[in-house]
């Protein structure tokens, strides 16, 4: 797959992606936008939106999903939470690096569960404002 560095909440598309919709990506690496993922019964994680597009949205976790697995995700937009259904469409285990953190972390591709396209909307432009907003 094809990488491209871009600027916060700037569209990150290459031809070789399988995305169904565009994606803002999220390259701070102190980034503020959380949120809050349910695997099943085994309790809930914070993670950090890494891109997100109206179809789905990266995550950076510290802890590994296996693909296929429905997830949950709560993202605090202001006055109210916004909950997305979803599956995890693949799982890879990445080093940060930085100044500002070192270590293993896992990226989680989320792909959302298609029945509702207003709800997607909302969550999409919520996180999306929030990129942008951290930039």
């Amino acid at each position: 797959m094809e990488t491209m560095r871009n600027k916060p909440g700037k569209l990150k598309v290459t031809p070789s992606e399988r995305r169904r919709a565009q994606r803002i990506a999220n390259d701070q690496d102190n980034s503020n936008v959380l949120l809050r993922l349910h695997v099943g019964d085994d309790g809930q994680e914070i993670v950090r939106a890494a891109d997100v597009s109206k179809s789905g949205i990266g995550l950076k976790a510290y802890s590994p999903v296996r693909t296929g697995t429905p997830v949950q995700l709560q993202f605090n937009a202001g006055d109210c939470d916004i909950t997305r259904y979803g599956k995890i469409t693949w799982c890879s285990k990445e080093t940060d690096q930085t100044d500002s953190q070192e270590g293993d972390f896992f990226r989680l591709g989320v792909s959302f569960e298609p029945n509702d396209a207003e709800a997607d909307t909302l969550f999409y432009l919520a996180v999306k404002q929030r990129i942008i907003k951290d930039d």
